[in-house]
C-alpha cells in the first residue's frame, strides 16, 4: 500500500458522487444529485460574457470581487433588513468550501460538532478531516422537529459548535422563529458557535417562511454566529461554484486566512455576473421560486397516482419518500433501481449515523424538467411493483 495520511481512510466516499456516476454508467434519470437541468437565464450568461470581454479575467482579491461582497450587503439589507460590512462577508468556492473553512478555522483534533441527521454529507466529512467528532441529534420523520432534551443529552465540555440548514436538505423543513430563537438560546448558553447553512433561503413553498438565523441576532452582539449562502443554488448555476459566509470580523479574518491557501479565490467572471444579476433579482426571483412550486405540484401529483408515501417539502428541491413497504433496505433498492430501471435517486442511509431511519427512506431532486420528472415517476413505479 501506498504511503496515506491516516485521517483520508476515515472520509467517507460520497453518495452523490456515486450514484450520478452509476446515473452514467446505466444511462439512467438522474435525480439524485442535486443540480438543476434548467437552463440559466440569458441575463446571467450575458453578464458572464460582459465580463470576460471586459478583462476580469484575472484573480479575484482572495475576500472576493467587492462588487458581489456590495450585492450580498445590500440583499440581505433590503430584504431581511440586516446590515453587515466589508469585513463580514467573504466569498468562497462554494458553500462547501465555506463549511470546510469554518471548521478549519474553529475545530481542533478532539472538538465535538452538533449537527441534524439526516445531514448534508459535507458537515459530517468536514469535521472529521480537521480532527472533530461529528455527533448527531435526529430530526425523526416525518415531521423532522428540533429535539431539544436529546440536545441537552448530547452536548458537553467538548462540544464546540452546532451547525444546520434551513430550509433543511435533505428533508426541505423550513424552521419557524420558534425553533431559531431557541437554538440560538442553546448554543449561548454553552458558549457554541452557531452556524447556519441557507443556500436555500429563496426556494420556499406553500407560503412558508424563511427566517435568516443573523436576523434574530444580530452578528455584532454575537460573535459566534456564522451564516453561509450560494449564488448558485439561487440562480441555477451550480457549476459557477459561488458561494459566501457571513460571521463577525475577528471570526471572518480567521477564515479568510485559512481561505487564502485553500483556493485562495472564486472565479472572477462569474463573481462580476453574479454582482450584477442581483441588480434585477426582484424580477428574477418570483419565477424561479413560481418555476419550482410548480415542479414541486408535479412530482407530489405523480407520487400521489402511484400511491406513494412522501412528506411535502416547506423549501429546497428536494423531497423525501418511505420505501417502509418494501423488503429493501434504501441503498440496495437505490441499487436496483439504478441498474434496472434506470432511475437513480439518493439512499438516505448515508445521510445518519445513529438513527437507522434512513434505511426506509430515499431523496429526489426535482430541479429537472418536467418530462424528466415524469419519466422518472414512472420507472420508480415500474421499480416497486
Amino acid at each position: 500500500m501506498i504511503p496515506h495520511a491516516n485521517r483520508v481512510l476515515e472520509l467517507r466516499d460520497s453518495i452523490f458522487g456515486e450514484m450520478t456516476k452509476l446515473a452514467k454508467e446505466y444511462n439512467a434519470i438522474n435525480l439524485s444529485q442535486g443540480f438543476s437541468e434548467e437552463v440559466v437565464a440569458p441575463e446571467l450568461k450575458k453578464y458572464f460574457c460582459e465580463a470576460i470581454n471586459e478583462d476580469f479575467n484575472q484573480y479575484a482579491p482572495f475576500t472576493g470581487m467587492p462588487q458581489l461582497i456590495k450585492s450580498v450587503i445590500e440583499y440581505n439589507k433590503k430584504l431581511y433588513d440586516i446590515s453587515f460590512d466589508d469585513n463580514n462577508v467573504t466569498i468562497t468556492n462554494g458553500a462547501t468550501e465555506a463549511i470546510f473553512l469554518i471548521f478549519q478555522s474553529i475545530i481542533d483534533p478532539g472538538d465535538e460538532v452538533l449537527l441534524f441527521e439526516p445531514f448534508y454529507d459535507s458537515y459530517h466529512t468536514s469535521i472529521k478531516f480537521c480532527g472533530g467528532k461529528p455527533v448527531c441529534s435526529t430530526l425523526s420523520y416525518p415531521g423532522f422537529e428540533l429535539n431539544f432534551e436529546e440536545l441537552e443529552k448530547l452536548v458537553n465540555p467538548k462540544t464546540k459548535a452546532i451547525i444546520f440548514n434551513n430550509p433543511h436538505n435533505p428533508s426541505g423543513k423550513v424552521f419557524s422563529e420558534s425553533d431559531l430563537l431557541n437554538l440560538i438560546k442553546f448554543a449561548q448558553r454553552y458558549n457554541l458557535y452557531l452556524i447556519s447553512d441557507e443556500v436555500y433561503e429563496f426556494l420556499i413553498f406553500d407560503n412558508n417562511r424563511f427566517i435568516p438565523i443573523q436576523s434574530l441576532q444580530n452578528c455584532y452582539e454575537n460573535k459566534k454566529i456564522i451564516s453561509i449562502s450560494s449564488a448558485s443554488k439561487t440562480f441555477d448555476a451550480t457549476g459557477w461554484k459561488v458561494g459566501w459566509l457571513i460571521a463577525d470580523e475577528s471570526l471572518n479574518k480567521l477564515i479568510r486566512r485559512v481561505h487564502q491557501y485553500v483556493t485562495f479565490s472564486v472565479s472572477t467572471p462569474a463573481q462580476i455576473a453574479i454582482s450584477r444579476a442581483f441588480i434585477n433579482f426582484d424580477s428574477y426571483i418570483q419565477g424561479f421560486i413560481n418555476r419550482y412550486q410548480k415542479k414541486l405540484n408535479m412530482i407530489c401529483q405523480l407520487l400521489d397516482d402511484i400511491d406513494f408515501e412522501y412528506v411535502r417539502p416547506q423549501g429546497t428541491y428536494f423531497l423525501i419518500g418511505n420505501i417502509k413497504n418494501q423488503s429493501i433496505k434504501s441503498y440496495d433498492l437505490a441499487l436496483k433501481l439504478v441498474k434496472e430501471y434506470q432511475l437513480a435517486l439518493i439512499p438516505m442511509e448515508s445521510f445518519y449515523d445513529r438513527s437507522n431511519e434512513g434505511e426506509t427512506l430515499i431523496r429526489f431532486c426535482f430541479a429537472k424538467k418536467d418530462e424528466t420528472i415524469i419519466s422518472a415517476i414512472k420507472q420508480l413505479g415500474l421499480g416497486l411493483k
